[in-house]
C-alpha cells in the first residue's frame, strides 16, 4: 500500500471500512493496523464533511493525536492512495475486542473490570477536558490484550464519530452511535455531552461484568431508532 505498508491479513470490517494487520517498512517493520475506508462511504463522507482537508477522515487522526494517555490506540495519519483509496494508519493492538472477549471467555473478573473502568474513565477525562466526545463508546470499540496473567491492557479505538461538544449539530447528528449504548436523552433528541458518554461507559461495564446488555435491542444503528 503506497509502497510503504505491507498488508499482512484481514482483521475485521463493517459497514464503513475493513481493517488489516500490516507492517510499516519505513519504520523498521513496525506493526500497524490499516483501516481502509469503503469507497461508497468515503464519497458520502467527503460530500458531508465540515472539514477543509481533502481527506474527510483526517479529523479522526487529529482528535486521536490530541490525547496523551495510553488508553487510546494511536492513529498515526489519515491519507489516500493515488487511486483515491482513503485509509488510516493506526497502532496495532494484538488482542481482540471486548465484545468478542466476553462472548468467548465470559464476564471479566472483578480485577479486570476495575482495570477496564480505570482505563475508560482516564480516557474520557482527558478527551472531555480537551473538549470532544468519542461519539460511539461500546464494547466492540475497546481492544483487550493481556500483558501478564493478572494484568490486562485496554485500548479505545475508532474515533470516527468524535466531535467537539461546542460544534453545532446537523439534523440527526445526535443519533450517531450504537442503539444499545445510547443514553435515553439522545434517543429523545438531546446532544452528546460527557453525561451521555458516561452512560455508554456504564453500559460497557455492565456487559463486561455480567455478559449481558442492560438494554436488549435488535436495532444495529441509530437511524433505525428514528420512526
Amino acid at each position: 500500500l503506497d509502497n510503504r505498508y505491507r498488508v499482512e491479513e484481514w482483521i475485521g470490517g463493517g459497514a464503513f471500512s475493513n481493517v488489516y494487520r500490516g507492517t510499516d517498512i519505513q519504520k523498521e517493520d513496525r506493526p500497524v493496523a490499516l483501516k481502509v475506508i469503503h469507497r461508497a462511504h468515503a464519497k458520502q463522507a467527503a460530500s458531508q464533511s465540515q472539514f477543509e482537508e481533502n481527506n474527510p477522515f483526517e479529523h479522526e487522526a487529529r482528535y486521536n493525536q490530541m490525547l496523551k494517555n495510553g488508553w487510546v490506540a494511536r492513529a498515526y495519519k489519515a491519507t489516500k492512495t493515488k487511486e483515491g483509496l482513503n485509509y488510516i494508519v493506526m497502532e496495532f493492538v494484538d488482542g481482540m475486542t471486548l465484545e468478542r472477549w466476553v462472548r468467548t471467555n465470559g464476564p471479566l473478573s472483578p480485577l479486570q473490570a476495575f482495570q477496564l473502568a480505570e482505563g475508560l474513565l482516564a480516557y474520557l477525562t482527558e478527551a472531555h477536558t480537551v473538549g470532544f466526545a468519542h461519539g460511539d463508546i461500546k464494547s466492540s470499540n475497546i481492544m483487550v490484550s493481556s500483558t501478564t496473567s493478572s494484568r490486562f491492557r485496554f485500548k479505545v479505538v475508532d474515533l470516527g464519530h468524535a466531535r467537539w461538544f461546542r460544534t453545532p449539530l446537523r439534523p440527526r447528528d445526535h443519533m450517531v452511535g450504537t442503539p444499545a449504548y445510547l443514553a435515553p436523552e439522545l434517543v429523545q433528541g438531546g446532544t452528546v455531552d460527557p453525561r451521555a458518554e458516561l452512560y455508554a461507559v456504564c453500559v460497557v461495564m455492565y456487559k463486561a461484568a455480567t455478559g449481558e446488555s442492560p438494554l436488549q435491542t435488535k436495532r444495529n444503528n441509530a437511524d433505525e431508532m428514528i420512526e
